[in-house]
């Protein structure tokens, strides 16, 4: 398998490997697109979950509709369940403009922690880790080709 090929499967987790990725290294600098590209990463890695049992979830961008769909065949944490609760606050209207509950440095440092966790709950699931591993291996091979043939950034 080529850095760039992926199975159907394993795409959207590899763009929730992406969107975390970005919100690591844009946090300090645009806090609101952080915290949306955390929320983004967590929708991803919940319609991966549906993807991958088969479960229709429409085109919604709720994250609570998500989690009620999970939730009706698989049991999260209480921590995870939360955490998914904490960021479905963060609308994408905080990519767009600023708020007046623009996100903290702390809010968006346990965006990102909060994303973590939750992607490694659902990692830890038989029944996708296969891909969401392939994922992430082709989000590494992607990465260092791409280092290898740029440069890292400055």
């Amino acid at each position: 398998m080529s850095a760039y090929e992926i199975s159907n499967k394993a795409v959207l987790f590899l763009r929730a490997y992406w969107d975390i990725w970005a919100a690591e290294r844009i946090w300090f600098g645009d806090p609101n697109n952080a915290v949306w590209q955390c929320v983004q990463a967590v929708e991803k890695t919940m319609k991966g979950f549906l993807d991958c049992n088969s479960i229709y979830y429409d085109n919604a961008h709720d994250l609570s509709e998500l989690l009620e769909n999970i939730e009706a065949v698989y049991k999260l944490t209480d921590e995870c369940s939360k955490s998914i609760v904490f960021l479905s606050r963060y609308k994408s209207g905080l990519r767009y403009k600023n708020m007046k509950d623009d996100p903290t440095p702390e809010d968006v440092k346990l965006a990102i922690s909060s994303t973590r966790n939750i992607m490694q709950e659902f990692n830890a699931n038989p029944q996708i880790s296969q891909f969401m591993d392939e994922a992430r291996e082709v989000h590494t091979k992607i990465l260092k080709a791409n280092m290898e043939k740029y440069g890292t950034p400055e």
